[in-house]
């Protein structure tokens, strides 16, 4: 059986016919029309797609200003911020003092708390330093002593009053070399700290303040210390005056779970003058109180005709899904479906073959006009 190529390689087109059913029509205009919502409001007007936008990493200066007092003794003891932040310089980060633990040390023999005993057996044996000795559940080894535990005769304790009114003043900079080569957007340069009250622009806080946006409690953290992650988000649109303000704080308590709180230990020593090290002493610290990691991260924004254009351009393509759904219903769905069918669907004629017959036709009668006048010629020659 011979191969219609015209069969085979028949060409689709579209027929442009009007339909008459208002159901149709209340698909194909409704799907339309939220199509048409959906580019102007959710892509524009809420996404803002009419921006390039470039993602940034910022710089952050913390400085810490107010002033509090201890009780040692009962006897008011002033720390300034020098005091109490801790330590001095340190990138992106800083540690509050909220209470202060010391014990002066000298080497000797005492319990120690990191091995645990029930019998002499179960301890070391150390030449010079553990002999099996058991003693109140720890072995009995030569180190710094005493330990420093909370019930100990010799342990100063001074708790910081009204730490949670210290000021944290965020200096921030961010730049966008992306979008804006040649601009930087700071608060470096400010003398003064800003409030949440001072129009809304923000780079300053009360340790309070901040304890409460992440859900700590102020007397437990100044007991037991905590960790808080502070990132500064900036938002900005780069060719707008005043398009970049303070970026906004986001606090988050980083020492979840069963074990909270943050402390570290310092020493101080003070040597023995004839270098002998076993009559050294030290003073023990134990610094508690809130640890603060800052990030400084944002957006910048600039107006854009090629991303305009993209996600307008984009946006009117999905109007094809409107067409789709209602074919898809006329095709398939209504139930006057195989009427809709036969007007949608049409076959034509094989038109290559009429053209074939025509060609053969006209053939035929050229052949016919010739041998018309070969015998023509012939009757005038007789």
């Amino acid at each position: 059986m011979a191969i219609d190529l015209d069969e085979v390689f028949a060409y689709k087109t579209v027929k442009v016919v009007k339909m008459l059913d208002r159901r149709l029509g209340f698909v194909f205009y409704g799907i339309e029309s939220l199509i048409i919502l959906y580019i102007i409001l959710f892509v524009f007007v809420i996404n803002e797609a009419y921006y390039e936008v470039e993602q940034s990493i910022g710089q952050v200066n913390i400085v810490v200003r107010g002033a509090t007092f201890g009780k040692f003794d009962g006897t008011n003891v002033p720390f300034d911020a020098i005091d109490l932040k801790q330590p001095a310089v340190e990138n992106g980060a800083t540690f509050i003092i909220t209470k202060i633990e010391a014990i002066k040390q000298t080497r000797d023999e005492c319990t120690n708390s990191e091995y645990s005993c029930s019998t002499a057996s179960d301890c070391p044996i150390i030449d010079g330093i553990s002999t099996q000795k058991c003693s109140k559940g720890f072995c009995v080894m030569s180190g710094w002593c005493p330990e420093l535990t909370p019930d100990h005769q010799e342990l100063k304790t001074i708790r910081m009053e009204h730490v949670e009114d210290i000021i944290l003043w965020f200096r921030s900079a961010i730049t966008f070399p992306g979008i804006a080569p040649n601009s930087s957007f700071s608060s470096m340069n400010r003398e003064e700290p800003t409030f949440a009250e001072d129009n809304g622009s923000t780079d300053a806080w009360t340790l309070k303040e901040l304890l409460d946006q992440a859900e700590a409690p102020v007397e437990a953290v100044k007991e037991d210390g905590a960790m808080l992650s502070i990132r500064l988000e900036w938002d900005c649109v780069v060719d707008k005056i005043g398009g970049c303000k303070s970026p906004t704080g986001q606090v988050r308590r980083l020492d979840e779970g069963k074990v909270r709180g943050f402390n570290y230990y310092s020493p101080e020593y003070v040597h023995d003058q004839t270098l002998n090290f076993g009559a050294d002493t030290r003073i023990l610290y134990k610094y508690t109180g809130v640890r603060i990691l800052v990030s400084s991260k944002g957006f910048g924004k600039k107006f854009s005709i090629m991303a305009t254009i993209l996600q307008f351009s984009s946006g009117l393509a999905l109007l094809s899904v409107a067409k789709i759904v209602t074919d898809f219903l006329l095709l398939f769905v209504l139930p006057e479906k195989e009427h809709y069918r036969r007007y949608k669907e049409e076959e034509t004629p094989d038109f290559s073959d009429l053209r074939d017959k025509i060609v053969e036709t006209e053939g035929k009668a050229v052949k016919l006009r010739g041998r018309q006048s070969r015998y023509n010629q012939m009757q005038n020659t007789t």
